[in-house]
Parts: C-alpha cells; structure tokens; sequence
C-alpha cells in the first residue's frame, strides 16, 4: 500500500491507494491533468517523500490525455494541476467531484490510464474504488476557505485591508478593547463584518486546548509571561525549528499561544482568490489584515497572562524596537525573547520555492535577498533590548545546532523549564479550586 497525499493551498488530505501493477513508479487509481504549471496543488507519495511530477511523466499525460477519461463513469478525473479545478462560487461538492473522488461505487470498473515506470510507460486501472472521503477531509474546510465568492465589488488589485476597511472608529466584538489600543495612523479600521469574521479567526487560535504531559491546560502564568519572536528570512525554517524542538522536549511550545501571520492569511478566503490571479500578490495583498489580526492575539493573550511566540522575520528594526518598548510599558515585568534561525542561502531559496508551489504565495527573489541581509542586522541591534537571545542554525540535512556563544542545549533547556512549570503549576491549582 503507498499512501498519497493531494496537496492545494494550505490544505492536505491523504488516502490509501493500492499501487498499480506495473512497476516500482506505479500510482495506482489516479488520473492527472497538468495544463498549466505556475504554481498551485502537488500530489506527493508520501512514501517516497518526492512530488511526482517529471518531465516525461508531464509529456506522457498531456499526450495520453483522452485516455485518461473514465470511459464507463463519465469521465471523472484527479485534476493534477496548479490551478483548483473550480470556479468563484462552485460548491464544495462539485471541488470533491472533480477531483474524482465522489462519482463512481466501490469496485466499480473505470477505465483509466496510469502512470508507470517512472513515466516512461502506461497501464489501464480497471478497479477503481470510491474515495468520497474527500468531503469530509478536504472539501468540507474548502467550501469556506476557498470556493467562498468575494463580495460584489472586491477588487483584487488591492488588499483585504483595502476593500475591507471602514472611516468609522467604531469597535465590535469581543476584542473591542484591544482593536481600540492599536496603531491607526498604521492600521485602518475595518467594517462590523470583517471584525465579526476577524474575531471567529482569533478565537480559534486563542481557545486551542493545549496538552502538557498529557494534560490539558490554560497556558496562564503565575509569573510575567514571556512573548518570544522568531527571527529569520522565509525558507529558513522557523515553523520547522519550533516543531522540532517542542518534539524533542527542548522547548515548551505547549506552553505558548503561537501567533503566526502566515497561518492567519491563509485562512482567509481571499487568500487562494489571490493565489489564483497572481501568486506573486497573495501575501502582499493579505500582509496588514494578517499583522492586524495578529497583534490583536498577541495583546489578548498577554492581558490574559499568557505566553505568546509570534512566528516573523524581525527584519524592522525600528518598528521593532518601538514594540518592544510598548510592550514593556503595557505590560510591566513582561519578558521578551528572540530565536533566530539560520539557514544557508541556497537552502532558503529552494525552501521559499516549495513552499510557494504548497501555499500558492510567491516571495520575489529580491525580497528574500533583502530579508537574508536585513534580518541579521536587525537581529544584532534588538538582542540587547531583549531578555534572552539564542540563534539556530538549520542546514538541510543535519542536525540543529546553537550558534549563540555560552548556550548549550542544556542551558537552554533550563531557561525554559519555568514556562512548563507555570503551566503544570496553575493547572494543578484550577484542579485544587
């Protein structure tokens, strides 16, 4: 059995599938159309850990592409491309119906051609089977983050804070208190129906049920919170660092509300809407309204006592040095870190292109040749303002390793034991009350 995944946007969704009987590159019961390759959805083999997608086996599909129609149930087929196969408004079933997964019954025969032999050859799969799964795994999140029309009138030439904002200061919602303390003559305010869709993505992120050795916990602190930020260029691997010492147990991310801007702008609908008409906007276009909703979570979390890593560049220095100084004076005692991770350039460009390939979001080469110069040099001048400082070095292929002189893995273990243990600790005293 080899389990495939099929990739688009930020969502994934796996399925079992027999391999087809032809040879070490079969891929059994799927069907791809590959019209145009920009950007966009990748079905991997996850257990090869390699997108398939070589130039023969590219040639073979466009070549064969009549036969790869279902002959005996309507032609349904596994649309392998950068482009969703889906239009502004189509329904969530008919995304899983062109995806091929909902239309024919198990073991039902299906003509259909397959890859083979790396590429270099065809079989036919007569044993297709009914993975309408797809609904519930991939489909049911699509219909709201992606098949979800703008509204009448959205432009995507601007941003979301563009054709979302409002000339009214009046606050809604929940986090009404906190949008009223923000940065307006940065920021701009935005409609009562955005704060309302604003306020469903917040809470999602700050009601997340965290787990301590297998302990479910609030995150509240009985000393000052810390608010750490991670420091790097795109592709240097910050979200893989954090997962990975957390998993080692070498950092208590459990312990943390991450706020991370990337996450918050991929779901937004509009996201895949501009991935779709120009990949190299999506994150531009989507930047403020992320970093708008993110600053929200971060000062929520903090009033409530909690820790927060906020997952950045740190490449501003000044916008930097003026946060932390406000932060600081908000929230006195509060303590501030920075992890930076390093990464060697080749290995951020080809990171940075595979990740856009995955999110549909397009970094220009010029703007990662700036962040790389600009974050060490930010870095440098905020870590004396800063209560604890460690960098990482993440080179493919080996092994994280502490760059920072007189920080070993021990130490910094031990600086973060506190944070685990106000955890544990408070949730002891919420069972004893």
């Amino acid at each position: 059995m080899s389990t495939f995944a099929v990739r688009f946007g930020n969502l994934a969704a796996e399925r079992e599938d027999e391999l087809c009987g032809g040879g070490d590159g079969g891929i059994g019961h799927c069907t791809f159309l590959r019209d145009d390759i920009s950007y966009g959805s990748e079905l991997v083999d996850t257990s090869r850990r390699k997108a398939i997608r070589t130039t023969t086996q590219r040639q073979n599909i466009r070549s064969n592409k009549k036969k790869r129609e279902c002959a005996s149930n309507g032609g349904a087929t596994l649309r392998y491309g950068p482009r969703l196969p889906l239009k502004l408004g189509e329904s969530a079933s008919l995304l899983s119906s062109s995806l091929g997964y909902d239309n024919y019954a198990e073991s039902e025969p299906c003509e259909r051609t397959v890859p083979k032999n790396g590429g270099t050859g065809t079989c036919q799969d007569t044993n297709a089977k009914n993975y309408h799964t797809i609904q519930t795994q991939v489909a049911q999140h699509a219909s709201d983050m992606i098949t979800q029309a703008l509204p009448s009138g959205y432009s995507l030439l601007h941003s979301t804070e563009q054709n979302y904002c409002s000339d009214e200061m009046t606050f809604h919602g929940p986090f009404a208190c906190v949008r009223k303390r923000l940065d307006y003559t940065f920021h701009k305010n935005y409609t009562i129906f955005r704060q309302q869709f604003q306020d469903d993505l917040i809470l999602q992120r700050f009601s997340r049920p965290l787990i301590v050795n297998n302990v479910r916990v609030s995150q509240r602190n009985v000393s000052p919170p810390w608010i750490v930020f991670t420091a790097g260029p795109m592709g240097a691997g910050k979200g893989y660092v954090l997962d990975k010492l957390g998993t080692d147990g070498k950092f208590p991310l459990e312990s943390f509300v991450k706020v991370d801007p990337d996450e918050i702008r991929r779901d937004m609908p509009e996201f895949m809407h501009y991935a779709k008409y120009d990949p190299t906007v999506a994150g531009h276009h989507t930047r403020k309204e992320a970093g708008y909703i993110a600053e929200i979570i971060t000062l929520a979390a903090l009033q409530s006592g909690k820790n927060v890593i906020v997952d950045g560049s740190v490449r501003d220095y000044q916008w930097c040095k003026r946060h932390f100084s406000h932060l600081r004076a908000e929230f006195p005692g509060i303590r501030i870190a920075i992890l930076q991770v390093s990464a060697p350039r080749e290995a951020v460009l080809q990171r940075a292109v595979k990740r856009a390939m995955i999110t549909g979001r397009y970094v220009p080469l010029e703007t990662l040749e700036k962040c790389m110069h600009e974050v060490p040099t930010a870095v440098k001048r905020l870590a004396p303002l800063t209560d604890y400082f460690c960098e990482f070095h993440n080179a493919p292929d080996c092994d994280i390793r502490i760059e920072t002189d007189g920080i070993s893995w021990d130490s910094f273990m031990l600086q973060w034991e506190e944070a685990r243990a106000n955890a544990q600790r408070y949730e002891m005293q919420q069972q004893n009350e």
